[in-house]
């Protein structure tokens, strides 16, 4: 997987700032509820390792990244 940089304040850097922004919004944060603030850092730290693990990213050909980085 080769790393991609873009200059701030381009378009694709705030398109792309958005769409983890709604995966996150989709996919964590409005289907658990949290206790405390610590308990919100944990969840995340659960959910950005089930993210890049275990699902599977249509975008690479249903494989998870972590998939691609260790192939």
């Amino acid at each position: 997987m080769k790393k991609l940089s873009v200059k701030l304040g381009q378009l694709q850097t705030n398109d792309k700032a958005e769409q983890v922004i709604h995966t996150l919004m989709d996919m964590w944060h409005s289907q658990i509820s949290f206790e405390e603030s610590t308990d919100r850092r944990i969840q995340l730290l659960h959910f950005i390792n089930f993210y890049n693990t275990v699902n599977p990213h249509k975008g690479l050909n249903n494989v998870t990244p972590y998939e691609i980085l260790t192939a």
